[in-house]
């Protein structure tokens, strides 16, 4: 966290400031941020704020490779199966999971495949924060590394905890890469959008079902549409 902190407060990315930090105790003393995460907005502020996070994103993965952490990890085909055993656990019924793993590995295969930039790889409303100055800052971003763009993209544009129509969906995507310059791969968005929103699923049910944790539950008919709509493009 204090090494990839550094790396992304170094290129001007609103990272909370580190007052402190005791290694033996593995504790860290942080800018208090407040308690205002995107998702907690009225949906009338909500709009331009997820605007400013698209624009956010498409700077960092317009970061070019440096010798950093985050550039020494990679999205590859065995993070991918990881991310996917939950889903492979507990989002299907038993009788269909031997049949289910040669097309997770066949999925895990394409994501690995795809062009990779510097991914945060849990870019979504409730890691996306407004400070008492009213500026969006971020957290929960230790996990970077390199991944397809279209990783962060699904998890904001199809984040399960939000409700966005299909339009708000299309201006998001059209914004982030008119801001990168490039043109859109569809087949790529719906593969990592099918990736994410499974991974979403299977997590949701085994904390609610198993962990009897019920503050996921009505997010998971949310993540499973995310994998039904996505399907049709592939």
């Amino acid at each position: 966290f204090v090494e990839v902190s550094a790396f992304l407060a170094r290129h001007g990315l609103p990272v909370p400031r580190i007052h402190a930090v005791e290694p033996r105790e593995r504790r860290i003393l942080l800018e208090d941020l407040g308690d205002v995460h995107l998702l907690d907005l009225p949906a009338t502020e909500r709009g331009a704020r997820l605007r400013e996070a698209i624009d956010l994103l498409a700077r960092v993965h317009g970061l070019a490779r440096e010798d950093a952490l985050p550039f020494e990890r990679e999205f590859d085909r065995e993070w991918v199966r990881f991310e996917l055993a939950t889903f492979a656990a507990h989002g299907v019924d038993e009788r269909f999971r031997a049949a289910l793993g040669p097309e997770l590995d066949r999925l895990a295969v394409a994501v690995a495949a795809l062009p990779r930039v510097l991914c945060l790889r849990d870019y979504q409303s409730q890691n996306l924060m407004i400070d008492a100055d009213g500026r969006l800052r971020l957290i929960d971003y230790q996990d970077a590394l390199l991944a397809p763009a279209e990783l962060d993209l699904a998890a904001l544009v199809f984040d399960s905890y939000l409700e966005l129509a299909d339009a708000e969906r299309e201006a998001l995507l059209a914004r982030y890469w008119q801001a990168r310059g490039s043109a859109p791969d569809p087949a790529a968005f719906a593969l990592l959008t099918v990736q994410r929103k499974c991974k979403d699923y299977g997590r949701f049910r085994y904390v609610t079902e198993v962990k009897h944790d019920l503050r996921y539950g009505p997010f998971i008919e949310r993540a499973r549409s995310g994998v039904l709509a996505a399907l049709p493009r592939l």
